[in-house]
């Protein structure tokens, strides 16, 4: 039984029911399979299921077919699991030491006797114990209450494995109040599956229900404990029977809910009108696992169904009172969780959008999108934090597999420092920098970023010398020219070398408008104003002008020239209209010169520019 290296950890589940005959274990079998088959990853989850039904063991007879004759009789159980370590731990465990003994222990202990089975699904079974002559008499006499007051440790450690090996284990326990029950009830799980019938005596699980989760509250395990009630053997022929049981039951969970969970409110109407189990002839003889013979789901009125209604608030992690408006589909690759959580995202369940956006991330660590998009959705969010957290991981990751030097971990600090920037996080961003440059000091888009760092920091001077020297290393690139004439355009003010710069770029581009739009805004700033018109006029003659640039030059015009305002605000409000939106531009310069001569139209002017400027945005991909 092993398992991945990104596994998350495994959930543990009791089945629980006051009084026999409720079908408890029968519903066990059932979400079992189906929480094997709607898996996380492509093998699917892997799911334990262990009878800890001592008195009354009957899991193995609903898997006979899939479990060989020798398994059955010779394989080993809770039972013998427990005897083994009363005997092996008989002072407790005292120290580290004796804790990784004892999981040691476990692993060689469920190695040897968990019976995987013969399905197409990742299950496997833990029997009560090996049916011999001595199984009555260990049964009996062992001493629950003694064994958790001396080594109540052993069940934490029990705890870890489960969770470790397993995505699901379910615990089928005793019915009644029984020591051993507690431990079941109260101890292991972190969801409490209340199995009950509509009568005064099944509606005792209510009591367990609110003891465990007491319990809960005051021992040291941090997990919550979700109850989940299901209405078993629901005869739908009496109709008015029926609903009058239904609204007692409603009622006596709601009030137990909020009693336990201190809600203010809590409505189950829902939750009850689709997670219960209806009574079926065919189901009621023998020991059979619907959805072993029916593997369809969409009929919601056939048992498939209900019992797929309660996985997927399992899956889900969704507690009663909060059902999903969109359930959980079969999900295989990370790109699947991905667009399930935005697809969440976009309905506003962004709990559990989040836990698919991690789920992404353990299934395939390796893929950038699913980094990206995780935070991608924070910033949306604006939890930048946390998104922060995530680039983190993302860059810890990247340098753990792939070491610091390198394309790709080069390429994931630009990303992270662009995102500091944004956040103004410029010390942070200045070290990241200059720690891996100290390391590989070659890397061309991290120095351009360490340029941009140096010059939010207004240590231009600084700033200006790395332009200078990537130019030297590389002088046919235009991305890293552009970026320095914009710098020397807006951060060092120096027109008249950015002009050159722009003018130079033009020469070698297919098509120069926006490197000639640039030459048109600084020709204004240096009051050459005719060469600029000419220029201006030109390209706003060109049919095929963008209307990005368009909006640029219009605004440079009604700048400049107040007499042109009321024209050109009657052009440009059908594209602001239309969404147009000029990322990262600055026209501080233009309104400070307009300021300065006393423009007519200047609080239109800065509202325009407010309108049709945006921040710049990092792009995650």
């Amino acid at each position: 039984m092993n398992t991945g290296s990104n596994k998350r950890k495994g959930r543990i589940l009791t089945f629980y029911s006051f009084k026999g005959g409720s079908g408890r274990t029968m519903s066990l079998a059932n979400v079992a399979v189906l929480l094997a088959r709607a898996g996380y990853g492509s093998a699917g989850n892997r799911v334990l299921m262990m009878d800890w039904d001592l008195e009354a063991p009957g899991l193995h007879e609903f898997f006979k077919m899939q479990v060989s004759e020798e398994d059955l009789n010779n394989k080993r159980g809770v039972i013998d699991l427990f005897l083994d370590a009363n005997q092996k731990f008989p002072d407790g465990l005292n120290d580290d030491n004796s804790i990784e003994k004892a999981l040691e222990f476990i692993r060689t202990f469920f190695k040897d006797a968990a019976i995987e089975l013969k399905l197409s699904e990742d299950i496997w079974l833990l029997k009560s114990g090996r049916f011999d002559e001595k199984y009555a008499t260990a049964v009996q006499t062992f001493d629950w209450r003694g064994f958790y007051s001396r080594c109540h440790e052993f069940l934490a450690v029990l705890i870890r494995f489960l969770q470790s090996e397993f995505d699901f284990t379910l615990v089928d326990s005793r019915t009644g109040l029984t020591d051993v029950g507690g431990i079941c009830t109260s101890v292991l799980p972190e969801a409490l599956i209340a199995v009950f019938t509509p009568t005064r005596q099944g509606l005792r699980v209510t009591e367990t229900a609110e003891k465990a989760v007491n319990y809960r509250k005051g021992a040291d395990d941090l997990r919550p404990l979700v109850i989940y009630p299901l209405a078993s053997r629901i005869d739908t022929s009496a109709e008015d029977l029926n609903q009058k049981w239904k609204q007692e039951y409603i009622k006596q969970f709601e009030e137990t809910f909020n009693r336990v969970y201190n809600l203010n409110e809590c409505s189950l109407k829902r939750y009850f009108g689709k997670v219960e189990v209806h009574y079926v002839t065919n189901y009621s003889y023998g020991e059979s696992v619907a959805v072993l013979e029916n593997t369809s789901i969409d009929n919601a009125h056939e048992l498939p169904a209900k019992y797929n209604e309660l996985v997927q608030l399992i899956i889900g992690e969704y507690v009663p009172w909060e059902m999903p408006d969109i359930p959980e589909p079969r999900l295989v690759n990370a790109n699947d969780h991905i667009n399930f959580a935005q697809l969440l995202a976009k309905n506003k369940e962004f709990k559990r959008a989040e836990r698919h956006f991690y789920r992404s991330i353990e299934i395939e660590p390796q893929k950038s999108e699913a980094y990206a998009a995780f935070i991608t959705y924070l910033e949306d969010r604006l939890e930048w934090e946390r998104a922060e957290t995530i680039y983190h991981d993302w860059l810890d990751w990247t340098r753990r597999i792939r070491g610091n030097q390198g394309n790709q971990y080069g390429i994931m600090l630009v990303i992270f420092v662009l995102f500091l920037l944004k956040r103004n996080k410029l010390e942070k961003a200045k070290n990241l920098t200059e720690q891996y440059l100290r390391e590989d000091e070659s890397n061309i888009p991290v120095k351009q970023v360490y340029a941009n760092v140096l010059t939010k920091m207004s240590l231009l001077k600084d700033a200006e010398a790395i332009y200078i020297e990537l130019i030297g290393v590389q002088p046919d690139n235009k991305q890293i020219k552009q970026e320095y004439a914009e710098f020397l355009k807006t951060d060092k003010l120096d027109y008249s070398k950015s002009e050159k710069l722009f003018r130079e770029l033009a020469k070698t581009d297919r098509e120069p408008e926006a490197y000639q739009t640039n030459i048109a805004q600084l020709l204004l700033l240096q009051g050459k104003n005719k060469e600029a018109d000419a220029i201006i006029e030109d390209l706003l003659s060109d049919q095929n002008l963008s209307d990005y640039l368009r909006c640029q030059l219009w605004f440079f015009q009604i700048a400049y020239y107040p007499q042109y305002f009321e024209k050109v605000l009657k052009e440009i409000t059908p594209l602001i209209d239309k969404g147009i939106r000029l990322p990262g531009r600055n026209f501080e310069a233009e309104l400070g010169i307009a300021a300065k001569n006393n423009h007519p139209y200047l609080q239109e002017l800065r509202e325009l520019a407010d309108k049709i400027t945006i921040e710049d945005s990092v792009n995650h991909f």
